[in-house]
């Protein structure tokens, strides 16, 4: 598992006067056609108390989602817990205000690596580079820890760039968690393996260190 608790959220910009779930009621809030934070909406909205039917979802390309709120087209976007710092800086000088679905009491598993029985039957070695390329590249994420901060020193800055805007040099979208400011290394080499790739994942794309 990647995260222990949910890190879907609503984020908000803190002059829409919106501080609890309640008032997102008659509101829009965007996010693209396949974020996992609308499709769990149902639940948040349940464990919250709020009437979903009353919350309008507008989709959304992932790129346009800060702008359209920091301009105000929509009252509120989908995001993952993880992507607050970029968030904060798009927005700034304005503030914004984070409605966590943890927050409401939803307590379930964010996010895991999955693979075929077949595949992890017939290249274990791979399986295990690929998670272990994940999990550093997860940690060379974490401005908080010794790998991060030696990594985020050592990758030049028009990677670190790259990794910030979600995308690779060819256009491609990166994981996730590229998109945290403290990128590294290891982020760069789990992300050079697309999603899209991972059924016919070769052991020359992951490489052993």
């Amino acid at each position: 598992m990647i995260y222990s608790k949910p890190p879907h959220a609503i984020y908000v910009l803190k002059e829409s006067g919106i501080t609890k779930p309640k008032d997102l009621e008659g509101r829009k809030v965007a996010d693209t056609a396949f974020s996992a934070v609308p499709k769990l909406f149902g639940a948040y909205a349940k464990a919250a108390g709020i009437d979903a039917s009353k919350v309008t979802w507008v989709v959304a390309g992932s790129d346009a989602l800060p702008g359209m709120l920091s301009l105000g087209r929509v009252d509120g976007i989908g995001q993952y817990t993880v992507g607050e710092p970029l968030l904060k800086k798009s927005a700034a000088p304005k503030e914004i205000v984070r409605l966590a679905y943890s927050d409401a009491g939803l307590d379930f598993y964010g996010a895991g690596i999955i693979a075929m029985d077949s595949t992890i039957k017939s290249q274990p070695d791979m399986i295990r580079r690929f998670v272990t390329a994940t999990m550093r590249g997860f940690e060379g994420c974490n401005c908080k820890s010794p790998r991060g901060r030696r990594d985020h020193k050592q990758t030049p800055s028009a990677d670190r760039r790259r990794c910030r805007d979600g995308r690779d040099g060819n256009g491609g979208l990166r994981w996730r968690w590229c998109q945290m400011p403290h990128s590294a290394q290891w982020t760069r080499r789990a992300c050079s393996v697309r999603l899209t790739s991972l059924p016919g994942l070769t052991r020359s794309k992951i490489r052993s260190q």
